[in-house]
């Protein structure tokens, strides 16, 4: 019995061991994508990276979105295409975002599993895929566009009211 024991304590501090160092050698296969590696498609909602790694065969991207506007954003996607040292798409992964509240902030993390990624995308879309930050701006100069309309329709119109109480009088 007390050899069995020995045994069993030397197997588990074995798998300790083991686990240990596995760990450590994996952590260090990682790199950090540097800024010219990256491109962030979007300024509305902010997307900050805060950690990028990849491996040969695998990676991560970590970073923060933050809603800069002044209306809630529902049914976001953060959509990151990973590309190899020439530029082809390797995979394309995304992060589901519910509803990011006006001026609120969500933390995100998007795993990947492709063979030599080097460079990647990222951009946010709705969920029909379409690019949210065109959207938005399609959207704002639309809302500039019906403000600028109605307000040189309202200056007509008091111009023509004037016009026609002159006349009158």
């Amino acid at each position: 019995m007390k050899k069995l024991t020995k045994y069993a304590i030397w197997l588990i501090l074995g798998f300790i061991f083991v686990s240990v160092m596995s760990y450590l050698f994996v952590r260090q296969m990682f790199y950090p994508f540097n800024e010219d590696d990256y491109s962030i498609n979007t300024t509305y909602p902010e997307v900050k990276i805060e950690e990028a790694k990849h491996s040969n065969y695998n990676g991560y991207v970590k970073g923060t979105i933050k809603n800069n506007t002044d209306n809630d954003m529902p049914n976001l996607y953060i959509k990151i295409i990973f590309k190899n040292k020439n530029g082809v798409d390797k995979c394309t992964e995304s992060y589901y975002i519910e509803n990011l509240k006006a001026d609120s902030t969500q933390d995100f993390k998007v795993t990947y599993d492709a063979q030599n990624v080097t460079k990647f995308d990222l951009s946010i879309a709705d969920s029909d895929g379409r690019n949210y930050d065109i959207e938005f701006q399609n959207l704002k100069e639309l809302t500039n566009t019906i403000l600028d309309e109605t307000s040189a329709l309202t200056e007509k119109t008091t111009a023509n009211a004037v016009n026609t109480l002159q006349e009158f009088n």
